[in-house]
């Protein structure tokens, strides 16, 4: 006994793909199988967009081959396809709309598909009573419970291991899948992601003959993300120098323009005058050591290489600046007073020129204390551990200067 609905919609790619059947089965008895569907409906008010569908399933003892289709609009590319048999993922989630899947013995099942689209959602259910593929009790079928667990290195780069908590079987086989896609046929897996969200699946089985198997998959959502980002431009490098009266002494060099947040480190050259040096292994700010002397007119060229906490390297960049060290006092001048400091210090400057941002870095490059109010007022550093820290005080008239302060005990 059969009774079918026809589908208007599948259009003539749908018609051929499934040898011109565009029938949807409501009630369907084929051999040792009874098929019943249910449509739950299309959420998020997406009524027009998405229908999900299932087409008339093949069953072949245990073995089930049937499709998905979106009744609305089959043809489109990014319909998303995810299969359930007992609401445990069994497939997807995919843009391929068929289902291959070997029940484990004899029962009813149901089998839930989800079509999304846009953000719409359209789910059906089937269920089907399988009835000439064996029992699930032993010996036919050992008890088989798929699990497994990871480790991580490098940040996307997993190795699973694969766990049967049940009985093991005389012959187990193994597969692991990634969103569908099947990546491995042994019991552990090592896989290298990319970013993104991952399902990965397990599934142990026990070949009990020429027609059925038993067996059990575990599936796990994955979360990778590894950092990277853009790469700077010679554009988003900056160099601010400490001088005045005629030296240069010391300078503070920065880089934007990238992902600060996933950054592992990045390395540092700068040449001057015949003088050159390396900073391996520096924050995004980093500060200059070279000899002290009047550089003025000189170009001191600062180059950086960025290297990403997912082993991302971009190319080194360069960019050169031109010195002004000052000339007999005529230079604005900034203090840091007391400077050495064993916890608080105040920023002057007998420029006719006000200061509007001052920043301190430790040695590292990273970024103590930042202000734009308050700038007469103390900075506390009691909180800091002693050395070396940078203290860029930006005026109103656009100069900056970079002044090296000295934190005790």
């Amino acid at each position: 006994m059969s009774a079918f609905i026809i589908h208007s919609k599948l259009n003539s790619k749908i018609m051929k793909k499934f040898n011109h059947l565009i029938i949807i089965t409501l009630c369907f008895l084929f051999g040792n199988i009874a098929v019943s569907e249910a449509q739950i409906g299309t959420g998020g008010g997406c009524s027009g967009v998405v229908e999900a569908q299932i087409l008339t399933p093949n069953i072949v003892d245990c073995a089930l081959k049937t499709f998905g289709v979106n009744a609305d609009d089959p043809d489109n590319p990014n319909n998303v396809y995810t299969w359930y048999v007992d609401n445990v993922l069994v497939g997807g989630p995919t843009n391929d709309d068929k289902l291959d899947y070997i029940f484990p013995c004899n029962g009813t099942y149901s089998l839930k598909l989800k079509v999304q689209l846009n953000g719409c959602t359209s789910v059906k259910i089937t269920t089907i009573n399988i009835t000439n593929c064996g029992s699930c009790d032993p010996p036919n079928c050992c008890d088989i419970d798929a699990e497994f667990n990871y480790s991580i290195s490098n940040c996307n780069q997993y190795s699973f291991d694969g766990v049967n908590n049940g009985t093991s079987c005389v012959s187990q086989t193994y597969k692991w899948k990634v969103n569908g896609t099947l990546v491995g046929t042994s019991q552990d897996l090592n896989y290298t992601f990319g970013n993104g969200t991952y399902t990965v699946c397990y599934t142990i089985t026990e070949p009990s003959g020429t027609q059925r198997e038993c067996g059990n998959t575990h599936c796990e959502t994955i979360v990778v993300s590894c950092g990277g980002g853009p790469c700077p431009s010679a554009s988003n490098i900056h160099y601010t120098n400490e001088g005045g009266g005629g030296l240069c002494t010391t300078g503070q060099a920065s880089v934007n323009g990238i992902n600060t947040a996933n950054v592992d480190y990045v390395d540092w050259t700068w040449a001057l005058g015949g003088y050159t040096g390396v900073i391996n292994g520096a924050g995004t700010t980093t500060p200059i050591y070279y000899p002290s002397g009047d550089w003025t007119g000189n170009y001191i060229s600062i180059c950086a290489t960025v290297v990403y906490d997912n082993g991302d390297v971009c190319p080194k960049v360069c960019k050169s600046f031109l010195l002004d060290c000052g000339q007999g006092g005529g230079g604005q001048k900034v203090a840091l007073i007391p400077n050495p400091t064993k916890n608080t210090f105040i920023v002057q400057s007998d420029s006719k020129a006000e200061i509007s941002e001052i920043k301190v870095s430790n040695l590292y490059g990273k970024l103590i204390e930042s202000r734009k109010s308050n700038l007469g007022q103390e900075i506390d550093l009691s909180g800091e551990r002693a050395g070396v820290y940078f203290v860029e005080v930006k005026l109103t008239n656009g100069t900056s200067q970079v002044k090296k302060l000295i934190l005790e005990q």
